[in-house]
């Protein structure tokens, strides 16, 4: 098949989960014989240059060579969001951002693809894909947030209730939604949980289906718990993500019971741990996705405590891959993702109790270790490109 991609990020200009995941299906899609072409916004703040095809390594360990993957490089405004007034924000939003890029809509139409696939679409024109839907072509729509309900994806848990951000997210989703003029023809989501809230507001595909990201396990490892214990937290060192409560974890447990404490990333509270004196912490910044995952396999306990509503966090599907245990807050689709893995899902007060649940016994834990990652199953990737060409057939030949 041929078949073309839609994203607002991708290598080497995004790297974050969404954009992650664009490359991975990508390049998956080239290794499985199928024609793969990419269109995604410029960065104003120097990215790939338009049109140029960039080589990416794979940087999630998926058994692949490298590809040199045509990214098509189009204007827009997207990387240029973070700069803007509040005023100037709401803008390109209400009318910049919610029609068709007509550029974007020749180019992939002269390409002929037998599929579109759309990922996050702020930045690519919310009327893009139905435009190319519009001239005969099948469109697969994939959910990563809630990016169409609320424009920057991230919504904090306790503040779903609250009435102005309800109205708010209902004005915002049927606006969106008429720019779509028609559904896509599949709408797909990681978890039933992501589906859910989409369907609440109105978004539906002509076909709706569950298909959790994919992550390789690599090569089996015999682990065994440590002492004392290192545990890790990946993300933006902030509050909505709940790095307050990775650093309460030092006054929390003594050193005989926690060794070390590493914090992966960057945000405004990089300055926290020193605050505190605790030599125990160790503050890596912002690694590479494969410098990352290393830290995961060698932490004992992954610590995730966001308080927004996360879909499908990509660092839990490596913990998965790892057979690192997770004490996780109970927001959006971690429950779910986390099913079965035996792993404590709670809110922010209940991490440290679920630290020393795993730490009980170190039979506990490699219960743990060993129901974790075979709960990556479910996101091997063979399954993950059996199930999305199956679904591109679907809908190509209807």
């Amino acid at each position: 098949m041929r078949i073309a991609i839609l994203t607002n990020a991708f290598p080497p200009d995004g790297k974050g989960g969404a954009e992650r995941i664009a490359y991975v299906q990508a390049a998956g899609l080239l290794e499985r014989g199928h024609e793969v072409k990419v269109w995604s916004p410029e960065n104003e703040e120097g990215g790939a240059e338009n049109g140029k095809q960039e080589e990416i390594r794979d940087e999630r360990r998926l058994p692949l060579t490298a590809f040199r993957i045509p990214a098509e490089r189009f204007p827009s405004r997207f990387s240029s969001l973070s700069r803007m007034s509040a005023l100037r924000r709401l803008f390109f939003h209400l009318l910049e951002d919610i029609g068709e890029h007509r550029d974007v809509v020749n180019d992939v139409i002269a390409w002929k693809p037998d599929v579109l696939i759309t990922h996050n679409l702020t930045g690519c024109g919310f009327g893009t894909p139905s435009a190319i839907k519009a001239k005969g072509v099948p469109w697969l729509h994939i959910l990563h947030d809630i990016q169409l309900t609320e424009p920057s994806g991230q919504l904090r848990a306790d503040k779903v209730r609250a009435l102005p951000g309800r109205f708010w997210r209902s004005y915002w989703a049927a606006y969106r939604k008429r720019a779509w003029k028609s559904p896509p023809d599949a709408l797909v989501s990681p978890t039933l949980w992501l589906l859910e809230w989409h369907r609440q507001y109105g978004f539906r595909g002509n076909l709706e289906e569950i298909l959790p990201n994919p992550i390789d396990r690599g090569p089996e490892r015999t682990r065994s718990l440590r002492t004392p214990a290192a545990l890790v937290y990946v993300g933006r060192l902030s509050d909505d993500k709940g790095y307050p409560v990775f650093l309460e974890l030092g006054r929390a447990f003594n050193r005989e019971a926690i060794g070390s404490l590493v914090a992966v990333g960057d945000g405004p509270l990089r300055g926290a741990a020193e605050m505190l004196g605790d030599t125990r912490f160790s503050l890596k910044g912002a690694l590479s996705p494969e410098n990352t995952r290393r830290e995961i396999a060698q932490a004992d306990i992954l610590i995730a405590p966001s308080r927004i509503l996360e879909n499908q966090q990509t660092i839990l599907l490596e913990a998965m891959a790892e057979g690192t245990p997770v004490v996780a807050a109970d927001v959006g689709g971690t429950t779910e993702t986390l099913e079965g893995s035996g792993c404590p899902v709670g809110n922010g007060a209940d991490i440290a109790s679920g630290i020393l649940r795993l730490l009980q016994s170190p039979e506990t834990w490699r219960a743990a270790s060993i129901a974790i990652r075979k709960r990556a199953e479910r996101h091997d990737p063979e399954r993950y490109f059996t199930a999305l060409v199956s679904l591109c057939a679907g809908i190509s030949r209807s």
